[in-house]
């Protein structure tokens, strides 16, 4: 009789064990996944989709967010499309050719595909070196010009403000390079002008102002305030004076955003409450990348590619940045 009751007791315990593993993974169960995808792992947009991802695990009750690597627009915008990812960072030309149906998405256009918020700017880097006799991009014409790769976000908007000055590529002798290939090429003497997308501070543009006696070559605001005419995404800005030590006053530049972006049918309450934290806890993805130091509701909701989601479109109109 006296080895019956630690059976008992035994029993009673993996009874109470099974059920609380089960009530574990009841709960589990019911949050729901949600994966963010930016760029590759030593990229910005990489950094900063994993500060959403944590503001959604700490303050949106029953979602888990994950930040993936990615190689990019492109592909986070076949992944939007595909369900494959639920939120991806984008750059705008390509965004708003995908929701066009324009190349290179003019065989699979996403007319579904939507706005939460522009993120931090980036200005387009046109350098040259120091005794270049470029003073003007309408001074360019047959020249070697490196650019970005053929059909990514970078080669689109080159091409965008070449045709601002009457050129197309056929006037130049463009090399499509990544951005540190760009401003290597430059400095090496292996091309004659750089037109590199990248923040601020970026470590490649930093190492060329710092090591080589180069300049930026400013476009007219009269041409930014066209462009943007033309392509809202596309607004006139400044490199800012003090950027690199041998920026002495502000540069006229063509400025884009980072854009996060979802699918039209992505629930809207979600899509408010992702808005809403973003910017209700933002010195916490600060502390993370400062560059987001600049987002604002306001810069966050203007000048966007394609058109809000409502969740999004919701919020800004409740703090009355959108009347």
């Amino acid at each position: 009789m006296k080895t019956k009751r630690p059976i008992i007791i035994s029993t009673i315990l993996l009874i109470v064990l099974a059920g609380l593993c089960f009530n574990i993974d009841s709960a589990l169960a019911k949050e729901k996944n949600i994966v963010i995808a930016g760029s590759h792992v030593k990229g910005t947009w990489y950094r900063f989709s994993g500060g959403v991802a944590a503001m959604v695990d700490k303050y949106i009750p029953g979602y888990k967010a994950t930040a993936q690597p990615s190689p990019g627009s492109i592909q986070n915008i076949r992944n939007l499309k595909e369900n494959h990812i639920d939120l991806g960072m984008i750059i705008p030309p390509m965004a708003f050719n995908a929701y066009k149906g324009e190349p290179p998405f003019d065989k699979d256009p996403y007319p579904n595909l939507r706005a939460l918020f522009n993120t931090y700017s980036f200005p387009m880097h046109i350098i040259v070196k120091e005794n270049s006799p470029v003073k003007s991009l309408a001074d360019i014409k047959g020249l070697r010009i490196g650019t970005g790769p053929t059909g990514g976000g970078a080669y689109l908007i080159v091409e965008l403000i070449l045709n601002e000055f009457g050129l197309t590529y056929k006037d130049v002798r463009p090399y499509y390079y990544s951005v540190s290939e760009n401003t290597r090429a430059l400095a090496d003497g292996n091309i004659d002008v750089t037109f590199a997308l990248t923040g601020t501070m970026s470590a490649a543009i930093s190492q060329l102002m710092t090591m080589h006696k180069v300049r930026y070559v400013p476009i007219s605001m009269e041409k930014l305030t066209s462009l943007n005419k033309k392509y809202s995404y596309l607004a006139p800005g400044y490199v800012k004076a003090g950027t690199y030590k041998k920026v002495k006053k502000d540069v006229p530049a063509v400025i884009l955003w980072g854009v996060m972006c979802v699918d039209a049918n992505i629930d809207e309450e979600l899509a408010y409450n992702i808005t809403k934290t973003v910017f209700e806890h933002k010195p916490e993805i600060v502390k993370i990348l400062k560059l987001a130091e600049e987002m604002t509701p306001e810069t966050a909701s203007k000048n966007l590619p394609v058109p809000l989601h409502p969740g999004a479109e919701r919020y800004y109109r409740e703090i009355k940045v959108l009347k």
